[in-house]
């Protein structure tokens, strides 16, 4: 049987092999950082070429007005781009997560554990010491965690519509 050959995804500003969908738009990792830090500027930018730069990977970094250009045309949005209060909810959400999953292990690990062999009380100090850890280390407004919820879910939504 031959052999299928994977498609590589390309990057639909430069030709670059992208990773996957940034900002709403297949892109490379190189055009996915220069969209988040210079999006907001595209008025303030000049080209001194005539606003028609050929943009390819080797090209992209000559034109930062036509670059960023061909990332709006190809469907990047700026709105996509997080603020501070934005990273600092979703960094609290990922540690959340994480806190969650590791509490689950936890319990996971004990419930393992046979019941006739073992004592109520667990005497395995590192599954004992992250529980407490992580129970110590547990500080999330029920509020704000559902604020940061409706907030994600608001994003699917969006991204969803791309």
């Amino acid at each position: 049987m031959p052999k299928v050959e994977k498609l590589h995804k390309i990057c639909g500003v430069c030709g670059d092999k992208a990773l996957g969908r940034n900002f709403c738009a297949l892109s490379c990792e190189s055009c996915k950082a220069f969209f988040r830090r210079n999006a907001s500027n595209y008025q303030k930018i000049k080209c001194y070429y005539g606003d028609n730069c050929l943009i390819d990977i080797e090209l992209r970094s000559i034109c930062r007005k036509c670059r960023l250009k061909k990332c709006f045309a190809i469907g990047m949005r700026q709105e996509w781009i997080l603020n501070d209060e934005q990273k600092e909810t979703r960094k609290r959400k990922i540690q959340y997560n994480k806190q969650q999953n590791n509490i689950n292990k936890t319990i996971g690990k004990l419930d393992d554990k046979p019941s006739s062999s073992q004592p109520m009380v667990t005497t395995d100090n590192e599954v004992s010491d992250n529980f407490i850890e992580i129970l110590e280390n547990t500080d999330i407004n029920e509020d704000k965690l559902n604020s940061q919820i409706r907030d994600i879910e608001n994003r699917q939504q969006y991204f969803n519509a791309c």
